[in-house]
């Protein structure tokens, strides 16, 4: 929780408080808590801009790591694995969409 600080003192670093907030977006907090207006964002358009700037690099990191986590939990899942035998005679699972699946031709 943020408290109010002296005249010459910083509010604590909010990654001190949450390591994992991005620190785009501590920086933007801290700006708008300044003391002192100069130091302040001039106008509301100027906030919005930084902000939409940084939710739209949020969100490019976010899609990135919900394909991968998304490819990790479907690889997971038997329901979409296809059991088929390699040459060995080994039963292999694999899933389907994902790299190193192959549809197999349907019996005849």
């Amino acid at each position: 929780m943020l408290k109010a600080a002296g005249p010459e003192r910083r509010p604590e670093p909010l990654r001190d408080l949450k390591p994992k907030l991005p620190e785009e977006l501590a920086e933007l907090v801290h700006r708008v808590l300044e003391k002192y207006p100069e130091r302040r964002f001039r106008n509301g358009a100027e906030l919005a801009a930084d902000l939409t700037r940084i939710q739209q690099k949020l969100r490019s990191t976010q899609t990135l790591i919900d394909e991968q986590e998304r490819v990790a939990v479907l690889r997971r899942l038997r329901f979409f694995h296809v059991a088929r035998r390699d040459p060995r005679g080994d039963a292999r699972g694999r899933v389907a969409g994902l790299p190193g699946w192959r549809a197999r031709a349907a019996p005849g």
